[in-house]
């Protein structure tokens, strides 16, 4: 019963660091580090911070775009699946605003360009952009 408590505190403890308005990617990649044996609990942060801090995900100098990017192509060849999971937070790009979508489209096009990109991001990638 403990041990489900400490993981549920561990989980929420997580997202509130990646829904602080304030948080800086480098606090994300520190934990990132802590939990890299646990890919789950990567995307739930990373993913998280995509999701719930709609202020630094599209920061207007594209630096938001540019973490998540670089996340997924650093997941990508230890586990595709997680990657791949990640990279979909970009599937409604063409939603937005003409400066969002050219600075998202670029990060897609970087993350699709990639030798040895796994045939799992390969699949989400191209079809966000088609």
């Amino acid at each position: 019963m403990e041990l489900i408590n400490l993981q549920e505190n561990i989980d929420k403890l997580l997202g509130e660091i990646a829904y602080k308005k304030e948080v800086e990617e480098e606090e994300i990649l520190r934990l990132k580090e802590l939990l890299k044996n646990n890919p789950n609990k990567i995307w739930a942060l990373i993913s998280t911070f995509s999701r719930f801090n709609q202020l630094r995900f599209h920061a207007a100098d594209g630096s938001g775009y540019e973490f998540i990017a670089e996340q997924v192509l650093r997941l990508d060849p230890l586990n595709p699946q997680i990657a791949a999971r990640l990279v979909s937070v970009f599937n409604n790009w063409k939603k937005f605003t003409e400066t969002h979508k050219t600075k998202i489209n670029y990060q897609l096009q970087k993350i699709v360009k990639t030798p040895k990109l796994s045939g799992d991001v390969f699949e989400i990638v191209s079809k966000t952009l088609n």
